[in-house]
């Protein structure tokens, strides 16, 4: 994980905008899960077909029916991982920034289960998230995301960090 390497972030996590959430949630208590630095780097290859290009459908750990250990669907209607994405740099059309389906954490199921949406597929309701640095994207795992292709001509970075209730074990 990022946090063993880098601790320069560590004081922002307990920022009380990131734990209210949380706390609403779960009460007093949680814990990280997760941290890594994410770097989405130029694909001159795409620039051709534009912006609004993005990768495959998943939900984050442990909803992705493709991690090994995963909630089997159809899912809970539960939260049991909060995902924050932290950018360290723009996030907009150029450099893709993340697109997610609003509504899609409600779904038992996501489409690396076969939910009969294909992983790769435009979906209607798509929306793209774009922000400057310092910016957070927070949301529940369960909500269907996808990368942003990278067709501007500098590396897209942020921070991924994930939270769970104190409870869950992420060994």
């Amino acid at each position: 994980h990022l946090i063993e390497f880098d601790q320069s972030f560590a004081p922002y996590l307990t920022d009380e905008r990131i734990i209210e959430v949380l706390r609403h949630l779960w009460g007093p208590y949680s814990r990280v899960s997760f941290t890594r630095y994410i770097a989405q780097q130029p694909n001159s290859d795409a620039r051709e077909k534009g912006p609004g290009q993005h990768g495959n459908w998943h939900s984050d750990w442990p909803y992705g029916q493709q991690y090994e250990g995963h909630v089997i669907a159809p899912y809970p209607d539960t939260v049991l991982t909060v995902t924050t994405v932290w950018m360290l740099s723009p996030f907009n059309e150029e450099t893709g920034g993340t697109f997610v389906v609003p509504g899609s954490h409600k779904a038992d199921n996501n489409p690396t289960g076969g939910y009969g949406t294909a992983e790769d597929a435009p979906y209607p309701t798509e929306v793209q998230i774009k922000g400057e640095p310092g910016d957070v994207l927070m949301f529940d795992a369960r909500a269907w995301h996808a990368a942003g292709v990278n067709i501007s001509d500098r590396t897209r970075s942020a921070i991924r960090i994930c939270w769970v209730p104190w409870w869950l074990n992420v060994n």
